[in-house]
């Protein structure tokens, strides 16, 4: 586990507070996509499934899912990880994960933001 976690190349990483995010057009990712929703509502498709996240949740897309943002209704906190994976590894699953968020992972956002 530990090589795989030191191959892992960060593209990029935002933390986007109190923002209204607008929607994004379904694309191909060619990176792994994970969202954390801090604070507000989110509203996602993944592979054409609808997703509601709400402070706490997390959402994984994998390399080659089609991710799709859907507008939001009020201001959001939320922060994004944009990553590439060793070659030859993929993600056999993608999707919502309820509760992701503790408030130690904040603390961590918050502090990475911060450096």
């Amino acid at each position: 586990m530990r090589s795989l976690l030191s191959n892992i190349k960060l593209l990029r990483y935002t933390l986007n507070r109190d923002t209204r995010p607008g929607r994004l057009d379904p694309c191909r990712l060619s990176y792994t996509d994970l969202t954390l929703v801090i604070d507000g509502e989110m509203y996602y498709r993944i592979d054409e499934k609808e997703v509601t996240l709400r402070a706490g949740d997390a959402i994984l897309f994998p390399q080659g899912s089609v991710r799709e943002r859907l507008e939001a209704e009020r201001n959001v906190t939320y922060a994004s990880f944009n990553v590439e994976l060793p070659e030859g590894v993929i993600l056999p699953v993608g999707g919502k994960i309820k509760g992701a968020l503790s408030s130690d992972t904040v603390l961590l956002l918050e502090k990475a933001e911060a450096d």
